[in-house]
């Protein structure tokens, strides 16, 4: 008799233990201890991103994709009650499964772009954000906005990944800073900051920009904390955030006012992505906008109400930008947003142009 199982591989290093990384395959009846060799060799990561640690491979099996895994010496003969037994767990586990907190480590990786060179990164290792790159389209994308010495904001920075490329265009002879209340990432952008100083001038601060000073609810749909945002302040699905805890927030004004007033003259971009809370912070900003003038880089939230997403188009418009969709950060045909046309379904991005900025 033959019985479905899966079959993988977990890959290690002493400086990632919390790292899980493991490819599957299904395979049907007994493996067989030939076979091993060349399934080790099938699931060897790719080692060229990062050499300096030794690789530990070890294989596991499980009877289905869900299942616990179990250490390829144990392989067993398969049996009838096994499986039965095997399958009724798994189904208990899967109706009765808690998500628990796990604190995500992060790896350094280098990427070379064509004009800029050889460019160190910070991948934070967490399943839900694992892979961003820099590219030199994306670079490209801001120098088109941003010139060198530069200030320029990156509010929800997350790990990093549009703060790096932003801070490449402004040089290390601008600034940027880059605001992420989220603990648990902020490392991995703090360890972004101090990479590339030759090329960056990044200050990351772990606050939130919020319409004042205080503390305030962030909110996850992922118990590690992937992503998320403020809440209570606009419409989303309570699966995305029943996870929390307190974070500071700060008023924007305010901080550039109090900490960066000499560098303000220079201010020419923002990008806000905040799950939703994108256009509180815009209502707290006017005469940052009003006097600067900065391009902007907005999140229109999927889960966002139609009313909200007409406000935050009015909001914007209301200091005399026009707005276009902003499907990546490359240089692409613009396509004009019309107020009747914001409330769409899924999350996008809006780039915001001065109307006195504007170019063919």
């Amino acid at each position: 008799m033959k019985f479905a199982t899966w079959i993988g591989l977990r890959h290690s290093r002493e400086q990632h233990t919390g790292l899980r990384a493991i490819r599957w395959m299904p395979v049907a009846g007994e493996l067989r201890s030939p076979v091993r060799e060349g399934l080790q060799n099938a699931f060897l990561p790719d080692r060229t991103a990062d050499n300096r640690q030794p690789w530990s491979t070890r294989l596991y099996w499980r009877w289905y994709e869900h299942d616990e895994l179990r250490p390829f010496d144990a392989w067993p003969a398969p049996s009838v009650p096994v499986v039965i037994d095997t399958m009724l767990s798994f189904i208990a586990r899967l109706f009765g499964r808690k998500k628990v907190f796990t604190e995500y480590e992060f790896r350094q990786v280098a990427f070379t772009l064509k004009d800029d060179g050889v460019v160190q990164y910070a991948q934070w290792l967490h399943p839900g954000e694992f892979g961003n790159e820099v590219k030199q389209e994306h670079v490209d994308f801001f120098r088109r906005y941003i010139r060198r010495g530069d200030f320029v904001i990156d509010i929800g920075a997350n790990e990093g990944d549009t703060t790096v490329p932003m801070a490449l265009a402004a040089g290390a002879e601008g600034l940027t800073l880059g605001l992420e209340p989220n603990p648990h990432v902020f490392r991995v952008l703090s360890a972004n900051a101090a990479l590339n100083t030759d090329k960056t001038r990044i200050v990351p601060l772990n606050v939130a920009a919020t319409a004042e000073d205080g503390e305030f609810t962030f909110g996850s749909g992922d118990p590690s904390y992937g992503n998320g945002g403020i809440v209570g302040f606009t419409h989303n699905k309570r699966r995305n955030t029943r996870y929390t805890f307190t974070v500071t927030g700060r008023q924007l004004t305010r901080l550039l006012n109090t900490h960066y007033a000499d560098a303000l003259p220079k201010l020419t971009f923002i990008k806000i992505d905040t799950e939703g809370y994108d256009k509180e912070i815009l209502k707290s900003i006017p005469d940052l906008i009003s006097t600067y003038r900065p391009y902007l880089v907005v999140e229109c939230f999927g889960p966002s109400l139609p009313a909200e997403k007409t406000e935050l188009y009015d909001v914007i418009a209301a200091h005399r930008y026009s707005l276009y969709w902003l499907d990546d950060f490359v240089i692409g045909e613009k396509l004009r947003i019309e107020r009747d046309a914001v409330a769409v379904k899924q999350t996008r991005n809006i780039l915001a142009i001065p109307n006195e900025k504007e170019t063919a």
